[in-house]
């Protein structure tokens, strides 16, 4: 049983590393699970822990076991997905805000040119591209 949690909490210290390298994990989700990677090491290094753990599973050691292995998997495959739409609504901000930008980029170089067109001819052109007579007029 100690082997089993020393090399859990291996498996979970470099899968957060791997998927943070992989920028499909999170910051805070990567440094929970090395958190949580460093602590099952450390109980599985230190004898009383091991020793304490395995005498409050007792016999159901297997059972046990698998039900913690898929639920940290659950959890961490839902971690990963929770960061993939949090990374996915960060860039879609990022992209709305260059479209703002762009936008009043675009509209002020329409009312500048409006200015212009009126100030040399009298006409006007509107936004639809059509030319009509001055409103002086």
């Amino acid at each position: 049983m100690r082997y089993i949690i020393l090399i859990a909490g291996i498996v979970v210290v470099l899968s957060g590393f791997w998927f943070r390298s992989q920028k499909k994990l999170t910051v805070d989700f990567a440094a929970v699970w090395g958190i949580l990677g460093a602590l099952l090491i450390f109980i599985g290094v230190v004898s009383p822990f091991s020793d304490w753990i395995e005498k409050i599973i007792g016999e159901m050691e297997e059972k046990v076991t698998i039900f913690c292995i898929f639920f940290l998997a659950g959890i961490f495959w839902g971690s990963l997905k929770y960061s993939r739409v949090k990374m996915q609504n960060q860039e879609l901000a990022v992209r709305i805000s260059l479209l703002l930008q762009e936008n009043e980029r675009m509209l002020s170089e329409l009312d500048e040119k409006d200015i212009i067109c009126r100030q040399y001819d009298g006409t006007c052109r509107g936004r639809d591209g059509t030319v009509g007579a001055s409103k002086a007029d």
